[in-house]
């Protein structure tokens, strides 16, 4: 029972994330990639959008949407930026660009909440 638990959870959380993916790219974002694995852990997706390479976190909420601030412990914030730095140190053609990170809060599958540079 237990098992299946965590597999409808596993699932649940790749279409949850497959869906921010189709509302980036609707929304005029360039995919570049999705569960990006690097040693310090995985990066949800990387896009980008004019001169801004983003890295955005996706989360999904059974209840009310979540303060970005403090959706995160500082050791999770700590490997994020870690992630970001091998990341951009592996692809250097996006040396020169800002960088944004974002968060994007699913609440279900039908409500969703976009947090813009919500770790600084």
């Amino acid at each position: 029972m237990f098992k299946n638990f965590k597999k409808n959870n596993h699932f649940f959380g790749l279409s949850i994330e497959k869906l921010a993916l189709v509302i980036l790219f609707c929304k005029g974002y360039q995919i570049l990639a999705w569960r990006y694995k690097t040693p310090f852990g995985e990066i949800d997706i990387v896009v980008k959008k004019a001169n801004t390479l983003i890295f955005i976190e996706v989360k999904s909420t059974h209840h009310n949407f979540l303060n970005p601030e403090i959706a995160f412990r500082e050791k999770q914030i700590k490997r994020f930026f870690n992630a970001i730095e091998f990341f951009v140190k592996n692809n250097i053609q996006f040396n020169n660009l800002a960088r944004r990170l974002d968060l994007i809060e699913f609440k279900g599958y039908f409500c969703y909440k976009h947090h813009y540079n919500f770790i600084s």
